[in-house]
């Protein structure tokens, strides 16, 4: 749990140190998921303009537009396999629940299990391969389903997190226009973090925040 709120401590604070680009990155998947199917490669710029900026590049507009051209494969891809497993998924919960059996609810559970496992996955999945260069997808998903089981718990608490945000910015409506890129920023920390772990000679992860005289114009 402490971990959890480490990581979304720090996406909170690195997100509004990049206000000025979170906004416009947002801005540009908002218009990108539109037309549905280019959901998975706009999702993928967006990680991509978060790892950029927090390595310390300078990112603009081209650079999103060029990510997006260049994970447009991949991400259709990884958009048409999300698809095909949820919405069947879904489509038998709902079923199962509208039985009425006990056996229905119990097996609509373990199912309803199976659906959050694999947005946890696709949570890992999607900056994995940025972060490792890696688009062969068994390798994603072994590598993916080896940090979702040994971390649960704090995966389950960043899911959680991440319903918050949304609920928030559900509420508050103006603050849509960062949603995506807080999501995404949340996700991607929270990879960083647990590499960290694995490798830190590779991957460094800032714990500390310090919120005090911030106040400064945003990137």
């Amino acid at each position: 749990m402490k971990n959890a709120m480490t990581v979304f401590n720090r996406s909170l604070y690195d997100s509004y140190q990049m206000l000025g680009t979170m906004i416009w990155a947002t801005f540009f998947w908002w218009l990108c998921v539109l037309p549905i199917f280019t959901i998975g490669p706009a999702t993928l710029a967006l990680v991509s303009i978060i790892q950029q900026s927090s390595r310390g590049a300078a990112v603009s507009p081209r650079d999103f537009w060029a990510s997006l051209r260049s994970h447009f494969t991949f991400g259709t891809k990884l958009l048409v396999l999300h698809v095909l497993i949820i919405f069947p998924g879904v489509v038998y919960f709902l079923t199962l629940i509208s039985m009425g059996h006990f056996l229905s609810y119990v097996i609509a559970i373990l199912l309803l299990f199976g659906i959050v496992m694999w947005h946890c996955l696709m949570m890992y999945i999607i900056p994995l391969s940025l972060e490792q260069d890696e688009k062969r997808f068994t390798i994603l998903f072994k590598r993916a389903f080896k940090l979702f089981v040994e971390h649960f718990l704090f995966t389950m608490n960043i899911v959680l997190y991440m319903v918050f945000i949304s609920i928030i910015c559900s509420i508050i409506t103006i603050a849509l226009i960062i949603w995506a890129g807080i999501i995404a920023f949340l996700a991607y920390n929270a990879l960083r973090y647990l590499l960290n772990q694995y490798e830190p000679e590779h991957y460094s992860f800032e714990l500390e925040t310090n919120w005090r005289g911030i106040w400064r114009p945003w990137k």
